[in-house]
């Protein structure tokens, strides 16, 4: 009878250390996971950081309609410049409307 539980003793000794092996690979495990997770917050809250930021800069957007490039459209970005905007024009629709996003100019917002 003695020898049965000593070797119940040993197989319960077993899986406890088994256990205790498993466990300190989970929470090795889930140590890294929290690391991961808190790099990836500070990426997302990177990207959104810049997201806003670019965002807040964005005074306006224009689409003009035509198959040309008129003086009117020229002048319109020429004042935009000069009064210190940041102007970037897209081509749309084959060339057949022009966007004119309107923005902040870098330098104002980082005085």
């Amino acid at each position: 009878m003695k020898k049965n539980k000593n070797s119940y003793e040993e197989v319960l000794e077993a899986e406890v250390a088994k256990l205790k092996e498993e466990n300190r690979h989970l929470k090795d495990e889930r140590d890294e996971l929290k690391y991961m997770l808190n790099d990836m917050r500070s990426v997302v809250d990177a990207a959104n950081d810049d997201f806003f930021n670019e965002m807040s800069r964005l005074c306006g957007c224009i689409e003009i309609e035509g198959t040309r490039i008129t003086a009117a459209y020229q002048d319109l970005v020429g004042i935009l410049l000069a009064n210190g905007y940041t102007v970037e024009v897209t081509p749309l629709h084959n060339n057949t409307r022009l966007q004119v996003v309107i923005k902040e100019s870098e330098d104002e917002i980082n005085e």
